[in-house]
């Protein structure tokens, strides 16, 4: 009798379970930092709005962070938006290393000119000069009322800022990443079946028809809570391993142009990271820088020629994704770059010989040419240099665990456990009405 009780519990769990949503508004939390330095002290030179936009609350995160690095005013974020104004003393060094998905929406230099008052302002000090004309005279009997109505606004002598090199920004970062997946309160649920279906456990040993059904719905909720503590576990190590590729710091050295990604699958195991890591020491390769771009981090990789199919052919081992050309490939184009650079090379000192012959308008319309030809064999230069050293090989990582919706596993869990619970109730009330009717008889 007790195990139908049970069996009911555990059936309406199961019902209210399928109304819990797979994932719930949880937009980043809401942080507040004061001031850490007074950003208008001083007047700029130049003013600008920035506008950081992320996709991933990790990336959001980095963000907020990013901008607290700096000098920056008071700092406030609700609902994944967030704002600050921040001093930056060298602006060309802000530009380059603007991060990923920012974007300068509008910048101004201030132009050095004389305070500006306000209208009644203008309208004091205009009260003052009057008084002075009109003393000692009948008009300044008449014009009382107004000195009266002035003076209320007027102010203390103002002195202009002090000048500086600084810059002022106004940044703005917003995330359209407001919801979590809902993990928790199904693992919760879960939980509890299984405890339920322990007890019904110890109320069925007599009884094989519930026996078998304990046995099923106490497995069904062990796979779900066990998945659930993996896969959190995986996460947790994913984004500790993600965080130790963006300490890395890269040597900023100049190679052969990207000719390869290899990419660490985002539902992989976490320990793909701290391998594929490993692969760059290995290989005796280099990073020569690291960016983090929302959806993932990049590593900018420089491996040897000499080591650049074995540093494939290891990724590929390792179990990560490889899209890069052949070695033939690469040595085929830079060939074909070097033919292109030594033609480019006799073009120019052919035409250069010909340059007295030209009129003044020909001559600088042909200099112009010529100027745009060196920089591009300037730049195939460095390239052909660079080939010798190392190829360009950028490495990627999901910022983030792959997403895996708890609800839609819990409902799959669910119907089996409810068909399995209706059979076996089914299952008991025919024994039950067979044995009424045989005592009857």
């Amino acid at each position: 009798m007790r195990q139908r009780y049970v069996l009911v519990a555990i059936a309406a769990i199961l019902l209210v379970s399928f109304l819990m949503p797979s994932e719930v508004y949880a937009p980043p939390q809401n942080e507040y930092h004061d001031r850490n330095y007074d950003v208008y002290r001083g007047a700029p030179i130049r003013t600008a709005t920035v506008l950081c936009k992320s996709e991933t609350r990790e990336y959001y995160q980095y963000l907020v962070n990013w901008s607290l690095r700096y000098p920056h005013d008071v700092f406030y974020s609700r609902s994944g938006i967030a704002r600050t104004t921040i001093l930056i003393k060298n602006w060309s060094a802000f530009k380059s290393s603007l991060p990923f998905s920012c974007e300068i929406l509008s910048s101004g230099i201030i132009s050095p000119e004389k305070e500006k008052y306000s209208p009644l302002e203008v309208l004091y000090n205009v009260s003052i000069l009057l008084k002075n004309m009109t003393a000692g005279t009948a008009d300044y009997e008449k014009l009382k009322p107004f000195f009266i109505y002035a003076s209320t606004y007027s102010s203390p002598p103002r002195y202009p800022s002090p000048r500086t090199n600084n810059s002022l920004a106004d940044v703005m970062i917003i995330t359209t990443d407001l919801k979590e997946v809902n993990g928790r309160p199904f693992a919760a649920l879960w939980g509890l079946v299984i405890v339920l279906s322990a007890f019904g456990l110890t109320l069925s040993r007599r009884k094989k028809v519930y026996l078998a059904v304990f046995v099923i719905l106490l497995i069904l909720g062990a796979f779900f809570v066990g998945k659930f503590r993996y896969l959190e576990h995986e996460r947790v190590k994913w984004n500790h391993n993600v965080a130790s590729a963006l300490s890395l710091e890269g040597t900023d050295g100049k190679c052969w142009p990207l000719i390869g990604v290899i990419n660490t699958p985002s539902n992989s195991d976490a320990g793909n990271i701290p391998k594929a890591l490993r692969l760059i020491n290995e290989t005796r390769s280099r990073v020569l820088g690291v960016s983090f771009e929302d959806y993932i981090v990049k590593l900018r990789v420089g491996v040897s020629p000499r080591n650049y199919e074995e540093l494939l052919k290891r990724a590929e081992e390792t179990g990560l994704e490889v899209d890069a050309k052949s070695e033939s490939w690469v040595l085929g184009v830079i060939n074909e770059t070097r033919r292109s650079y030594e033609a480019q090379e006799e073009l120019i000192g052919t035409l250069e010989k010909y340059l007295p012959k030209l009129s003044p308008s020909e001559r600088n319309a042909m200099e112009g040419f010529l100027e745009m030809q060196k920089k591009n064999i300037k730049r195939s230069q460095m390239n052909l240099n660079a080939s010798r050293a190392c190829y360009e090989v950028d490495l990627a990582i999901p910022s983030r665990y792959g997403t895996f919706y708890y609800g839609s596993l819990s409902d799959s869990l669910a119907v089996l456990a409810l068909l399995s619970i209706g059979m076996t109730l089914l299952a008991d009330w025919r024994l039950r009405n067979g044995k009424e009717r045989g005592d009857k008889t």
